[in-house]
């Protein structure tokens, strides 16, 4: 069967809606314009395969945004950025500085992205790649980030919950005997403190 490209632009404004039409396409490729893309995420976790240019051209591509633009560049003071990073991540015009960037990209670092180095070798992986095969690796991923997430965000919450009765553990802070207080503030401390 021969493939078919669809922009994204061209979808009607019905297959727009929701993530159905985008679920039901055998793969999607994506020439990103930023570091980060919310697209290149929801096709993940709808494990939609995802085919991006190679880690070589990648950096061509994710250094057009407004971002990466040298009027953003600053750093709180006392921060030394170039004590960790020997790039700016502003620099645009230095291909070191824009590969080093790259890297920390979810483009490069998120497992069962295919990568292609030219429109021909897109179109053979396109016709001859398992995409079920790559769908599923993908979908076991998700799967796995969405346990870890959950399990993150349930310890946090349950500390946010138990805040005031782990304070209670927290060195006593009582006032001096020189200080007095009414009845009211009293019971208020205290059943902050239960």
């Amino acid at each position: 069967e021969a493939l078919r490209f669809i922009e994204s632009t061209g979808l009607s404004n019905q297959e727009r809606v929701g993530y159905e039409s985008f679920a039901e396409f055998l793969a999607t490729v994506i020439f990103p314009y930023a570091f980060s893309q919310f697209w290149f995420y929801e096709l993940y976790a709808m494990a939609v395969p995802i085919y991006m240019p190679s880690k070589e051209t990648l950096p061509l591509f994710v250094n057009q945004d407004y971002a990466c633009c040298p009027d953003f560049e600053g750093h709180r003071p006392g921060h030394l950025p170039f004590a960790v990073h020997p790039h700016s991540p502003f620099d645009a015009d230095d291909w070191q500085a824009m590969s080093y960037w790259t890297d920390f990209t979810d483009y490069l670092m998120t497992p069962h992205i295919q990568y292609f180095v030219s429109l021909p070798q897109l179109l053979a992986m396109l016709q001859t790649t398992n995409h079920r095969e790559v769908s599923s690796q993908m979908r076991m991923v998700q799967s796995a980030r969405v346990g870890e997430a959950t399990t993150f965000w349930q310890t946090v919450l349950t500390k946010i919950a138990d805040w005031p009765s782990t304070k209670s553990s927290a060195p006593s802070h009582s006032a001096s005997p020189t200080t007095t207080t009414s009845p009211e503030e009293t019971t208020a401390t205290a059943n902050l403190e239960e």
